[in-house]
């Protein structure tokens, strides 16, 4: 099966080299890279480039943003399986990739695993994300399984709305709660870690921030006929905590 693997940039270029060679580095072959830059000023299209003969499109025009971008990303992708990795994140290990498509069976639509944050810093694991006993009433406290490790059959994901770009932070929430209760995807937990993520992301920075993502958090589970509210959704923040605490990896 080929695997479209999408990265969306702008102005990335601290990190994007380290992302690009989580993917080339991958002993699994079938894979086609897609990258989006959003017209970056600094010298992430230049590192890109660098790189040019192990990627499979890169395309650097103005956009509307993140969810705009991985639209796109998605939109032009010709992979039987498709994944996302952020431009400041990087896939755990170099077979990564041959684990997630040995995990799809003929009855599963997408599959997902654990990640963990590493301080931007000092590169200190900080936070486990663990999916594990995900079950689709944690919609409701605002939790979803880790977003950089699910991987959906291409034709599922393209069948229905992509991200809507009208949520700024919770997009992503609203896609894969969308696939697990509306559209009845059938999802599959696989107990491994597939992906390493820098704290420092736009759903993390600021007391502004999460009033934002609770708000949208609140609109789509309303959308999709999920019961909840603030209170409910604060739950949220104690698993997190849990995360910090737990280092079972």
């Amino acid at each position: 099966m080929k695997v479209s693997l999408i990265t969306v940039t702008y102005n990335s270029e601290k990190y994007i080299e380290t992302c690009i060679k989580s993917v080339i580095n991958q002993d699994y072959l079938n894979i086609e890279y897609i990258i989006i830059d959003g017209n970056s000023n600094d010298n992430t299209k230049q590192i890109i480039n660098e790189y040019k003969d192990n990627i499979s499109m890169f395309i650097s025009e103005n956009d509307k943003g993140i969810y705009d971008a991985l639209n796109k990303g998605i939109e032009i992708s010709t992979g039987d399986i498709v994944g996302l990795l952020h431009s400041d994140d990087l896939l755990h290990d170099n077979n990564v990739i041959s684990r997630i498509v040995k995990s799809f069976q003929s009855d599963t639509d997408c599959v997902y695993s654990d990640s963990y944050y590493i301080n931007q810093i000092t590169n200190k694991k900080t936070r486990y994300y663990s999916s594990n006993n995900f079950t689709n009433w944690k919609f409701s406290i605002g939790l979803m399984p880790s977003h950089p490790t699910i991987y959906f059959r291409s034709k599922v994901l393209k069948e229905y709305q992509l991200y809507n770009i009208n949520y700024k932070i919770a997009s992503d929430f609203d896609l894969i709660l969308r696939h697990f209760i509306s559209y009845k995807c059938r999802s599959k937990y696989i107990k491994d870690i597939w992906v390493i993520m820098r704290e420092g992301g736009v759903s993390t920075l600021g007391y502004s921030s999460k009033i934002k993502i609770t708000k949208e958090l609140l609109k789509s589970c309303r959308e999709n006929k999920v019961y909840t509210n603030k209170f409910l959704l604060s739950i949220r923040y104690l698993f997190k905590l849990y995360g910090y605490l737990n280092f079972n990896f």
